[in-house]
């Protein structure tokens, strides 16, 4: 399992890089779609990857309302369903800018995956810098992995496990406060739709 993770976040910082730091070109030296290269390592539209992955789960899944602080060019998703073991599904949904647009290394990705299938440990203890108490009480991890190159903050909320990271060359600006108020936004519309309806039914009645 840890394993697997780590491969898993090499993958995302390798493609992240390579498709920002090279020009992806086509046999003929043409520059191709910065999105191209994505789509081949089977990443689709964010609304695709969540209703596949809602599909096999058979149940909703919340996003953060909030949207990080920087610009992005792209968003993609990855609906990773483990056929062989059924250890390891995910949802992967994946912020990214490309430096022929937006000169900085920018990425954002957020993660997800059934309580029942989590990665106890993603921040080693060693690496963690702080704890938060999000609405609700639940607790969240701040810390730093993978040799430090990625900031983290791991949660569980819903039967699900989030892990919202950033590449740490851009925690000025995405420090660990921020990541914090995206978490809290997680769940939020369903706040405000039931807020709304309560005060219908009180008008109403």
């Amino acid at each position: 399992m840890k394993i697997k993770l780590y491969v898993m976040i090499f993958c995302c910082l390798f493609l992240n890089t390579f498709s920002t730091t090279y020009a992806y070109r086509s046999p003929n030296n043409e520059p191709l779609p910065f999105e191209k290269l994505y789509f081949e390592y089977g990443y689709k539209s964010v609304d695709d990857a969540v209703l596949e992955f809602e599909k096999h789960f058979n149940r909703d899944i919340e996003l953060p309302v909030m949207l990080p602080p920087i610009a992005f060019t792209h968003v993609f998703g990855q609906c990773h369903i483990d056929t062989d073991h059924k250890i390891n599904d995910s949802l992967r949904i994946e912020y990214v800018s490309d430096n022929r647009i937006v000169a900085a290394p920018n990425h954002y990705v957020i993660e997800i995956r059934p309580a029942t299938q989590k990665h106890k440990e993603i921040i080693r203890k060693r690496n963690v810098i702080r704890t938060y108490e999000l609405d609700g009480g639940i607790k969240a991890i701040y810390g730093t992995m993978f040799n430090g190159r990625i900031n983290t903050l791991v949660f569980e909320r819903s039967g699900w496990q989030y892990w919202l990271w950033v590449n740490k060359r851009i925690e000025n600006k995405m420090p660990a406060d921020t990541l914090f108020e995206i978490a809290n936004s997680i769940g939020l519309e369903t706040k405000y739709k039931e807020k709304l309806l309560k005060l219908s039914r009180s008008t109403n009645g």
